[in-house]
């Protein structure tokens, strides 16, 4: 029953989240945090990723199919907004730069050892 009442808690979280993020209004709060599962899935449902959902329906259980496409359409209205992620494209000039650093900071040291042995032989 407990396991049963977090996952009903989570799906419903789920529908929330996805009824939110398919009206498109930025200014809404999307309650990612009301539960793992949404909390898990903020990256994938409304930020960098191409996310597939898929329904499975039933004729049996009309009611609960006609949920089930009511959910898929507001699914389908959700539209992500992916970012380019810089991360990457800094990271070479960033190591080009570090490497510069380590070369410069080994030349120094050279030089000194360089100076100290002419010191030792004097």
């Amino acid at each position: 029953m407990e396991e049963a009442k977090y996952n009903n808690k989570s799906l419903l979280t789920l529908t929330q989240v996805i009824a939110r993020l398919s009206r498109g209004k930025p200014s809404l709060h999307i309650p990612y945090r009301d539960s793992k599962l949404t909390h898990i899935l903020k990256k994938s449902l409304g930020g960098n990723a191409k996310t597939a959902i898929i329904c499975t329906i039933t004729p049996a259980e009309h009611n609960e199919t006609e949920l089930t496409l009511k959910f898929a359409l507001s699914v389908k209205k959700v539209k992500n907004r992916p970012v380019v992620n810089h991360l990457f494209d800094n990271s070479e000039e960033r190591l080009r730069k570090k490497v510069k650093d380590l070369e410069e900071k080994l030349r120094h040291t050279e030089r000194e050892m360089e100076r100290k042995e002419r010191q030792m032989e004097r």
